[in-house]
């Protein structure tokens, strides 16, 4: 896929205005989620005014709320695959989450989930089916707050931050 430059391109999916292009995009990227290689497409932004793939992710997730469980739990599955590495034991991605504005961001998900999880309608099939996917997010971003913070500089200093989401 990175040959081809697809993962880039679903990346710029998700700012479509298209709620099925945004929903199939991001079904697509629950797969180049887990595929280490697709990685740096994911989350890395293409310009300093452009979202990267993992905020893209977030914002969807947060805008589809409980109005669109079906976004949502989808949105939760990508950025599962997506930020799972984060939590290796001696994984180099580690140093970037301890990242000030990576810590903040993975925060606010965090929050968010949060909020949603305690709202969401176990009775409904959709709600049942983000309660699992955002349930399993909730707990990764939970492990990740829980990281050793204060990483030397020299840890993340080449690493972009993967969820850069223009906070300073």
């Amino acid at each position: 896929m990175t040959a081809t430059r697809a993962d880039e391109a679903l990346v710029i999916l998700l700012g479509h205005s298209s709620r099925e292009v945004v929903f199939a995009a991001t079904g697509a990227l629950v797969n180049l989620g887990a595929d280490p290689q697709c990685w740096p497409a994911l989350t890395r932004s293409s310009s300093p005014s452009s979202p990267n793939g993992c905020a893209q992710l977030v914002h969807h997730l947060r805008r589809a709320g409980m109005r669109d469980l079906a976004m949502a739990s989808v949105a939760c599955k990508a950025l599962f695959n997506i930020l799972s590495p984060l939590a290796a034991p001696g994984s180099r991605l580690g140093a970037v989450a301890a990242a000030e504005d990576a810590y903040w961001s993975i925060q606010l998900l965090h929050e968010s989930l949060d909020e949603l999880l305690e709202v969401t309608d176990l009775e409904d099939d959709h709600g049942a089916d983000f309660s699992t996917s955002g349930g399993a997010l909730f707990r990764l971003t939970g492990s990740l707050l829980q990281q050793p913070r204060g990483a030397e500089a020299s840890e993340y200093e080449e690493l972009e931050d993967p969820l850069d989401y223009g906070h300073k």
